[in-house]
């Protein structure tokens, strides 16, 4: 799937089964002047989902755009692939290729002083002034809220 982006943000989609729309991410303001910022860590595949062979589900297009439910399309043989199974027309593929576009998005291999210093860090100082603040991680089981939020040994 090809997508694009313009200097302004502007992000657009071609040959997408559901969705093709255009989507101004500057539309008003920086993020540091907004009440709220929605932010997505991606964490890495486990060892678990490694021995089993399991694809990723997500598709970090950059620091803002993500697609969820990827399709790989096979030039070699004119094929839609889905986690190991081949589909002839893309209408036939149980996936949903859906575009998202958030405040932020870190990958897998960010650490959680980058995710605190920019989501975090400058509400603590507000918080210390008076004001008040919240910051919830939302997410299924072993999605990785607890280390994102409290950290380990290694990367507090």
């Amino acid at each position: 799937m090809k997508r694009s982006s313009d200097s302004a943000g502007n992000y657009g989609c071609q040959k997408s089964p559901k969705i093709c729309s255009t989507i101004n991410i500057n539309d008003g303001g920086s993020s540091e002047m907004s009440r709220m910022k929605v932010c997505v860590r991606v964490r890495p595949v486990n060892q678990k989902e490694v021995q089993i062979g399991a694809k990723p589900v997500i598709e970090i297009i950059d620091q803002n755009m993500l697609v969820f439910d990827p399709y790989v399309f096979d030039e070699a043989n004119d094929q839609y692939q889905y986690q190991g199974k081949v589909y002839k027309e893309i209408g036939k593929r149980p996936n949903k290729n859906l575009q998202f576009v958030f405040d932020r998005i870190f990958n897998e291999s960010e650490n959680n002083l980058s995710v605190y210093t920019e989501t975090t860090k400058d509400l603590v100082s507000s918080l210390l002034a008076g004001y008040n603040c919240s910051v919830f991680a939302y997410g299924s089981t072993g999605s990785g809220k607890t280390h994102t939020m409290l950290g380990s040994s290694n990367d507090p």
